[in-house]
């Protein structure tokens, strides 16, 4: 089936979904692979389920099906590739709908950047943005396929764990606009090298250069001043001393970010840690571009509350809780680690876990942040997961009163039932594999 008619078909669909357990009613399916299903498998189930259409790339499977099943050939399109045809039909449809698209793209704080950004810009237009973590070459084509002619603006986050996919991704997307919060430390075991994260994350930079696209950068960080450069590219620049922007935190001690403009304005935000004030000020330079009024811009941020585990901040009855446990690498565990030493708190604990994919650099990383605590600002400090164990080991640092090692999170877990926190400031802080949102209840009754 070629893409015009594939692109006829979704026209005539209620959307496209990739999960039978979804709602499929009226939807086209698309039959992607993993590495432990084919969703070739569930395309009858799909049609039975009411779905318009099911895209097959296995000619067998689609031919059995056919010849069991004649009163569904009609309602099956067979394509070389299935992900390939989802990825072209978002291309097709993208092309189709005239509207600015804003790629965000980074190696921290990219998705709160999307976040704030959607909230600043949805004070003035209806805006598309991606819905939590679909930012890869799956969920980037099923974001650009809810785009409809209701949406003036719509914002693609992008993720990367190999060169070339931001390329690949903005092939896809088309942006328009684009901002990379920042370069660091992740997903080495991919990359390679910190070089390779530098220049894939710089596919945005070019494309964007080749398409005459425009850039929001943070003026006073190097190494985006320095991509920038290199390709001979001017953008809109933001930047606390712009402003002259400062962090504040409230008088009762509360860890929510404040910023005060030079101008005497303050923005209020429901986000730990200082680190997000570059997301901030990113989101207000982005809708003030786009005309959304200062103090709309300033309301927005002030109204987003973060989910997920992003920077949120908990007062249970025993303990006050930060959590940080969406992702980590070695630049945002030291960010988040540096923020909660800089809190008011007698009875302060750290929740560690291990940060995944780093690949070769994954011992000295590990051994950096450990090397960087100083127990004696810390009640107790809970380390989890076998990258904390081997570096603690290779530090000669053993399990003590007050620096633990638990080999994941339901031991620590177990652990806490048996010797509950009270009274205490908890920062949680660790890759999203590890699980370590299991003991919240315990931490935060």
């Amino acid at each position: 089936m070629d893409m015009n008619d594939l692109y006829q078909r979704f026209l005539e669909s209620a959307g496209v979904v990739t999960d039978t357990r979804d709602n499929v009613a009226g939807a086209m399916f698309f039959c992607l692979k993993g590495g432990n299903f084919d969703g070739n498998a569930f395309a009858a189930d799909a049609i039975r389920q009411g779905a318009s259409f099911a895209v097959m790339d296995d000619e067998g499977m689609h031919d059995s099906l056919v010849s069991s099943c004649p009163d569904m050939a009609g309602r099956l399109c067979l394509v070389d590739d299935s992900l390939s045809a989802l990825q072209g039909l978002a291309a097709m449809h993208r092309q189709r709908m005239d509207v600015p698209v804003l790629a965000i793209t980074g190696t921290n704080g990219k998705t709160t950047t999307k976040e704030l950004a959607c909230a600043v810009l949805s004070k003035k237009y209806n805006v598309l943005a991606t819905q939590g973590n679909l930012n890869n070459h799956i969920g980037v084509p099923l974001t650009l396929l809810k785009l409809d002619r209701r949406h003036k603006l719509a914002i693609i986050e992008m993720g990367a764990s190999a060169e070339g996919e931001i390329r690949t991704l903005c092939g896809i997307a088309a942006p328009t606009h684009g901002i990379i919060t920042n370069v660091g430390k992740a997903h080495i075991l991919g990359f390679g090298s910190e070089e390779a994260i530098r220049r894939t994350k710089g596919e945005l930079y070019d494309y964007l250069k080749s398409t005459g696209g425009t850039v929001f950068y943070n003026a006073e960080d190097p190494a985006l001043v320095s991509m920038l450069a290199e390709r001979d590219m001017l953008g809109i620049a933001y930047g606390s001393g712009l402003l002259s922007a400062r962090a504040i935190h409230p008088e009762d001690g509360s860890p929510y970010l404040g910023i005060r403009l030079g101008d005497g304005d303050e923005i209020r935000t429901n986000l730990v840690g200082d680190y997000n004030m570059n997301n901030v000020l990113a989101a207000v330079a982005i809708g003030r571009f786009f005309g959304v009024s200062m103090d709309d811009a300033v309301s927005a941020v002030g109204e987003y509350v973060p989910s997920n585990n992003r920077s949120q901040f908990y007062e249970g009855r025993s303990n006050k809780v930060i959590i940080d446990a969406y992702n980590a690498n070695p630049t945002s565990m030291a960010a988040s680690i540096g923020n909660f030493k800089k809190l008011k708190g007698d009875r302060k604990v750290l929740i560690l876990g291990d940060m995944k994919e780093l690949g070769p650099v994954s011992l000295d990383e590990h051994k950096k942040i450990l090397l960087s605590i100083d127990a004696e600002d810390y009640m107790l400090c809970f380390f989890v997961g076998p990258e904390f164990i081997s570096a603690a080991s290779a530090l000669g640092i053993d399990s003590d009163t007050k620096m633990l090692l638990f080999r994941d999170s339901d031991q620590l877990k177990a652990f806490l039932a048996d010797n509950p926190l009270r009274n205490a400031y908890v920062l949680v802080k660790g890759s999203r594999s590890m699980r370590l949102e299991k003991v919240l209840d315990l931490i935060e009754s």
